[in-house]
């Protein structure tokens, strides 16, 4: 994870922001991750990093350089990452976008295309050579994201050096003459905790991407034509055995057919699309045991969905396993059984017949996103009746709709609108519109967020009237520093449900909160850095408007000089609370008896061979004479760079 934040550092002798130019490559670079190539040197050197962890602003142990070099196809990146131990350098092998959770170094450069401080494209590399790509925006980091672009990093007696071929085809800029783009280029030195940055990252400051310095010199440069067309042929073989099940025959065939398409409509908008698609291959679901009266949130897995999808992730109202998913109607099949009949098959799943997404940002700093898919119907097959086999219909013909609109406002500030549409040929149709605003000062230290939606629901049982909820919240205060505070509230009806084509744990809330927080960044007595809070919450059900409950809570965090942590939290209930959605049945609720609770957690250096993970927790509730406690435990013992153990 890349982590960057506001422009406006605190410590005087580091530059508000930095600048580079890149040059122009005029023949062609040999990629070994060598930089001994002519054409390196005359490139202008990035160096002068500074320290964001351990030590906020302080020095780094260790030199770096970076060039930067450019051609009509792509954008090239050279870094030297001295070290005085090469053999300490750290290079655990891993799997492709793990990240920072990983025992061993990492480079990495991040371009603000835009420069609107709000949207980047970020590259890393690890000294094992594993690549970690995302895209970052104000909702947060998508790791999901994938581009095809070449790395090579080689291990020397002066450190190591890596060497990066970034393809335009994998960024998104205007059509300009002169590119000027943002740029963040970030060290990990593993084996010490350090953190290091070519444009100063002050940790007390709040904000992603807006810390980024200049990288300019970009002329004569042509956003590429982007097309791929990717066909698809599969076939599936199953066999079941004698007796699995009326209507089930021993052996099944299928074959499907369908194709990608992925095209640049403009130097700054894309259009996806897929027909008929097969997601046989994908990574199923972890079976889940859910004993809680909500629905478990799943991962998205399907590429088609998880790339280039930030932007309609604005507002939290789009949740893609919608799509495709269980049939709405799913329980009708055994809900109208008659006598004699069983359920011989009712699919769990819609099939998606097409789907398309087209979303980019204009030179306007506006992001505008369209997309839309369309299921076909599921039908559950009931046999053994009197009148013979028949079919109900579990969900119609389906289209799914979404429209999003983002503009920055500069800074830190934005606002932005979405609507999510479903409609169902059987005549269904379920609405969600949301809003979203962040108006901050020049130095992100000061902000206030709000949003609201509203849904609207129809079909056949409500005889044409919809059904109607909203929502809102904001909260306000201070968010930079190392004093910071904030208040808010959170309203959610009990009708609103944006859960056709969103996800929601549960409405029906009234949540009223404040806390105020204070982090030292620069190392003290013991610790490197170290921070607190305290805060209060309040909740209560929208309508009718009964008390939930209220509770007090303190937090701390440790960072020690040998590069552990450890932390403390308590929370304490003076009155008696009420779950109103554990009891499953409305109107009435499982009672939460006033007490408190106390844990903590611990965290050892992962560089050590031998590191270990330990939480705790103990609970009190004197009314009922109760206590309650849990700990886990979980070591872990690197053998070398290609082999872990970890317990959990």
């Amino acid at each position: 994870m890349i982590c960057i934040a506001a422009k406006s550092g605190v410590y005087a002798n580091h530059p508000k922001e930095k600048s580079i130019s890149a040059v122009r490559l005029h023949a062609a670079l040999k990629l070994d991750g060598m930089l001994n190539d002519a054409a390196w040197q005359e490139a202008p050197i990035a160096t002068d990093f500074v320290q964001s962890q351990p030590i906020n602003g302080g020095a780094p142990s260790q030199r770096t350089e970076v060039r930067i070099l450019y051609d009509n196809k792509a954008i090239y990146i050279g870094a030297m990452l001295f070290d005085t131990a090469p053999d300490s350098i750290l290079s655990q092998l891993s799997k492709r976008d793990v990240g920072g959770g990983v025992n061993t170094d990492y480079f990495s450069v991040a371009f603000d295309t835009y420069d609107d401080d709000q949207n980047a494209f970020h590259f890393a590399v690890s000294a094992a050579g594993v690549q970690t790509d995302s895209r970052l925006s104000q909702v947060g980091e998508d790791d999901v994201w994938d581009a095809v672009w070449k790395s090579e990093v080689r291990i020397t007696d002066d450190g190591w050096s890596v060497e990066m071929e970034i393809p335009y085809s994998a960024l998104r800029f205007p059509k300009r003459d002169v590119q000027r783009w943002g740029m963040q280029i970030r060290r990990i030195i593993r084996r010490r905790r350090e953190t290091v940055y070519w444009n100063f990252v002050d940790r007390s400051i709040d904000g992603i991407i807006n810390q980024f310095g200049t990288l300019d010199g970009l002329r004569g440069i042509e956003p590429p034509i982007r097309l791929a067309l990717t066909p698809y042929v599969s076939g599936y073989v199953q066999r079941f055995s004698p007796g699995a099940g009326p209507g089930i025959a021993s052996n099944s065939y299928s074959f499907n057919a369908g194709a990608d398409l992925k095209l640049g409509l403009s130097e700054s908008f894309t259009l996806d699309m897929t027909l008929v698609p097969d997601f046989g291959q994908v990574v199923s679901d972890n079976q889940v045991l859910n004993l809680s009266p909500f629905e478990v949130r799943f991962q998205e897995n399907r590429q088609f969905f998880t790339e280039g999808t930030e932007l309609f992730n604005i507002a939290g109202i789009f949740y893609s396993r919608r799509i495709g998913g269980r049939p709405r109607n799913f329980g009708a099949a055994n809900a109208g059984l008659r006598a004699g009949e069983s359920v011989a098959q009712n699919p769990a799943s819609t099939r998606l017949l097409n789907a398309f997404k087209i979303s980019g940002r204009t030179p306007g700093r506006t992001g505008l996103g369209l997309f839309n898919a369309m299921t076909g119907p599921s039908k559950a097959l009931i046999t053994g009746g009197e009148g013979g086999d028949r079919e109900v219909v579990t969900q119609a013909f389906t289209n799914y709709n979404v429209l999003v609109a983002d503009q920055s406002l500069g800074g830190n500030s934005y606002a932005s609108i979405i609507n999510t549409n479903r409609m169902e040929a059987d005549g269904f149709m379920a609405n969600v519109t949301a809003g979203r605003i962040k108006l901050a000062d020049a130095g992100n230290v000061y902000a206030i967020q709000a949003s609201a939606a509203s849904s609207q629901r129809w079909d056949k049982v409500n005889q044409g009237k919809p059904i109607l909820g909203y929502k809102y919240n904001y909260f306000l205060g201070k968010f930079s520093g190392n004093l910071r505070f904030d208040i808010g509230q959170n309203v959610e009806s009990a009708t609103y449900n944006p859960n056709d084509l969103g996800f929601l744990i549960a409405p029906n809330e009234f949540t009223d909160f404040g806390r105020i927080a204070y982090n030292v960044y620069k190392p003290k007595w013991k610790f490197l850095a170290f921070g607190n809070e305290v805060g209060a919450r309040m909740q209560h059900l929208e309508d009718p408007r009964r008390f939930s409950f209220f509770r007090f809570f303190y937090n701390s965090w440790f960072q020690l000089k040998s590069f552990d942590f450890f932390g403390f939290r308590a929370n304490y209930r003076p009155v008696d609370g009420n779950d109103f959605f554990e009891s499953r049945v409305t109107g009435r609720s499982m009672a939460i008896p006033k007490g408190y609770g106390v844990g903590g957690f611990f965290s050892s250096n992962y560089a050590r061979r031998f590191a270990l993970d330990l939480h705790w927790n103990f609970d009190w509730r004197p009314t009922w004479e109760q206590e309650s406690y849990g700990y886990s435990i979980s070591p872990r013992f690197r053998v070398n760079d290609k082999l872990q153990f970890i317990f959990d």
